[in-house]
Order: C-alpha cells, then sequence, then structure tokens
C-alpha cells in the first residue's frame, strides 16, 4: 500500500472510530508512525486505539 493511501484511510477510519478496519493497516505502518497514532488516541482519549497501538508497539 502507498504511503498516501495508508494515511488517508488510516485517517478515515480513526475518525469514524473503526478500531477493526484501523488495526488491519497497521501491519503497513513503521513504527514511528505507529508512535505518531499513540500519541494522538491518547491526546483524543480514543482508549481502543491507545491499548490496540501499545499491544503492537510491545510486539
Amino acid at each position: 500500500m502507498q504511503s498516501s493511501d495508508l494515511k488517508k484511510y488510516a485517517e478515515k477510519y480513526y475518525e469514524a472510530n473503526n478500531i477493526a478496519r484501523f488495526t488491519i493497516l497497521l501491519d503497513c505502518m513503521t513504527k514511528e508512525e505507529k508512535q505518531e497514532w499513540l500519541k494522538r488516541a491518547q491526546t483524543d482519549k480514543k482508549t481502543n486505539f491507545v491499548a490496540v497501538l501499545s499491544d503492537e508497539l510491545l510486539d
């Protein structure tokens, strides 16, 4: 998946609170991108996203 498409879909699913589809995109993200999303989710208090991203970064 191209970086521009990844960002577009990640943003779409994040804003729609669609954690299932967002999670699928994690395999295409770099560690840095995951860390950026984690910070944003923490700021936005989206606990489901925080949990998924935290687990992903521990692997």
